[in-house]
């Protein structure tokens, strides 16, 4: 399971770092951001909830959910599905504008598609 963690920090380090480098107001290719951010009141970026992010968001999740439906394993090493979902929930309540959208969207989706509920427990 710390693999997972270790794994999920990275990426999610990655791409918060390459959204901070992409501001089309110093960017040499004037190319937009490959994510919207903004800061919250400590300084720190979330992702920004934008028409853009949201449909990302939900082709990501939509592949996932086929993924899992068709019996195929996780990415990046996560042992179970249930650990996956549950990392992402995770992580959007802390790095997101509006988490609980995209939280919400997870579980219907999951749910629409006759997956099984998520299993949530003290050790994940």
């Amino acid at each position: 399971m710390v693999k997972v963690s270790i794994v999920c920090l990275l990426l999610s380090l990655l791409t918060i770092w390459s959204c901070s480098v992409a501001d089309d107001s110093t960017s040499i290719f004037k190319k937009q951001p490959f994510v919207d951010t903004t800061k919250n009141k400590s300084g720190e970026l979330r992702i920004s909830d934008t028409p853009r992010v949201w449909e990302s968001f939900r082709e990501s999740v939509d592949f996932r959910i086929q993924n899992e439906s068709a019996g195929r394993r996780p990415e990046g090493g996560v042992p179970t599905w249930n650990a996956l979902w549950l990392l992402q929930i995770g992580e959007l309540k802390t790095g997101r504008e509006n988490s609980q959208k995209y939280i919400n969207y997870i579980l219907s989706a999951r749910r629409q598609a006759g997956l099984p509920e998520l299993i949530y427990s003290d050790d994940g």
